[in-house]
């Protein structure tokens, strides 16, 4: 199709402008066909991935894009004839491309799409597992929510690496030192200063650090306990495992990780530590207190009970509100 300018040069017989050749010809417009193409999306486990792109493209510059929804579905309409390249990616999964031959008015459903995680994030081969632990950790201990509460026992990328013995440590330490593990023991105990919980104490300044060291000795023990001790007995891995896929997948991920843990090997096991870490860790906290008229067994229990509706609410928490960090990636360092 000539452009205007191009008529006007012809119609004028201008010289000048002929000898600078035709104008160029603008993109021809997509070409809109009537045949359909669907699918879904899942990871290697069967869990449907949601919001994978999946984009097609082919002769005449055809280029359709659309997203998979939360079960993992997608549809490409007003499709030509033809044959194509279908290409569907989604975050932390392998990327799959597919020829795909379509007919005229021909409705198309593919077989589901199985994405598999990615692992060339990281460079295993440069570096032993555990100097990649070290790094994955550093990575961890700086993780926070809204840039203020410490978020450390958090992994949100599927590749993380077990810890050892002493990087348990570590990361437990690092816990209980945090300057707003102070700050918050503080808020805590004004609390319950305020509220003069436990009546023994008194609502003077010895009462508030009898108040105050109770509490800070308590979130010591558990996280000792739940985060040294017992991982090590039970060779588990205290921290948490962000999910992906679906909202009920996550859900279901999130309760899951409240009865269950990954060991040192990368498998899912009961989870001992948790379990055992948050009866000894209730029981030593209650111990903390005055318990002159405290009935040790339904205290324990309830103690237990409400450790157990913080994990899975956290565990929630993780998955749906605080916002997702960045995948972890070695530096590579430069060729000597």
């Amino acid at each position: 199709m000539l452009s205007l300018g191009m008529v006007c040069c012809l119609v004028s017989g201008s010289a000048a402008s002929l000898a600078q050749g035709p104008a160029p010809v603008p993109d021809a417009p997509q070409a809109k066909g009537n045949a359909s193409l669907s699918g879904v999306v899942k990871d290697v486990g069967g869990t449907p991935v949601g919001e994978a792109t999946v984009a097609l493209t082919g002769p005449g510059g055809t280029q359709l894009q659309a997203e998979s929804d939360d079960e993992g579905n997608f549809r490409l309409d007003g499709v030509p004839a033809g044959t194509f390249t279908l290409t569907v990616s989604a975050d932390g999964l392998t990327t799959q491309t597919l020829p795909v031959t379509l007919g005229s008015q021909e409705q198309k459903v593919l077989p589901p799409f199985m994405l598999r995680i990615a692992t060339a994030k990281f460079q295993v081969d440069a570096i032993s597992q555990k100097e990649l632990a070290d790094q994955q950790l550093k990575v961890e201990e700086q993780q926070r929510i809204l840039a203020v509460f410490p978020n450390f026992y958090v992994a949100y990328d599927p590749n993380t690496v077990p810890l050892t013995q002493t990087q348990k440590l570590k990361l437990a330490w690092r816990s209980v030192i945090d300057p707003e593990v102070f700050i918050g023991t503080a808020f805590g105990a004004g609390i319950n200063q305020a509220t003069q919980t436990p009546v023994e104490w008194n609502q003077n300044f010895t009462g508030f650090m009898q108040r105050y060291g109770a509490a800070y000795a308590g979130a010591v023990v558990a996280t000792g306990l739940e985060g040294v001790v017992f991982p090590a007995v039970f060779h588990q891995d205290p921290r948490y495992f962000k999910g992906t896929g679906t909202k009920k997948a996550r859900f279901k991920w999130a309760m899951m990780q409240v009865v269950a843990q990954r060991d040192d090997k990368g498998k899912w096991v009961p989870a001992y530590s948790n379990t055992l870490g948050g009866l000894a860790a209730s029981a030593a906290t209650v111990a903390l207190y005055p318990h002159q008229s405290t009935k040790w067994g339904p205290t324990i229990g309830a103690q237990l009970g409400l450790n157990f509706a913080g994990e899975a609410f956290g565990n929630l928490m993780v998955e749906f509100v605080v916002p997702h960090l960045p995948t972890f990636k070695k530096k590579t360092a430069p060729a000597p």
